[in-house]
């Protein structure tokens, strides 16, 4: 299992209670394009391996990031903009009553170094 420590939180795989949280967060608008449903293919996706979990050091579920395919938006895939095997794609989402607290560049840097010491090119 990838696990890591960055700027105080700890990222590792997915779980399958982890996921159920994270596809019921309610995000105001204009951020409510963000919220996604219980769907059992979206919840296989989160657990396909991409996606990882992101902890406090006080253990509570702050965010997740996907890396490869999986963190690519669909339209920008229509058109093009996904080219070079030289790249690593991420995605990502913090909790939403975190959100607008100044945590996230922190939680960004966290989710970069995990990416650059665990993930291939080409995922």
């Amino acid at each position: 299992m990838n696990r890591g420590m960055a700027n105080d939180y700890c990222i590792a795989a997915m779980d399958e209670q982890q996921a159920r949280k994270i596809v019921n967060w309610d995000y105001e608008p204009p951020y409510s394009i963000y919220n996604m449903t219980d769907d059992p293919e979206d919840i296989q996706e989160m657990l396909d391996g991409t996606y990882f979990s992101v902890l406090s050091t006080e253990g509570e579920l702050v965010g997740f990031f996907c890396y490869g395919q999986n963190a690519q938006v669909p339209g920008g895939r229509l058109q093009g903009l996904y080219i070079g095997d030289d790249v690593l794609d991420i995605g990502l989402g913090m909790r939403p009553d975190l959100t607008g607290k100044g945590k996230g560049l922190g939680f960004v840097q966290a989710g970069l170094a995990f990416g650059q010491a665990t993930c291939t090119l080409g995922l």
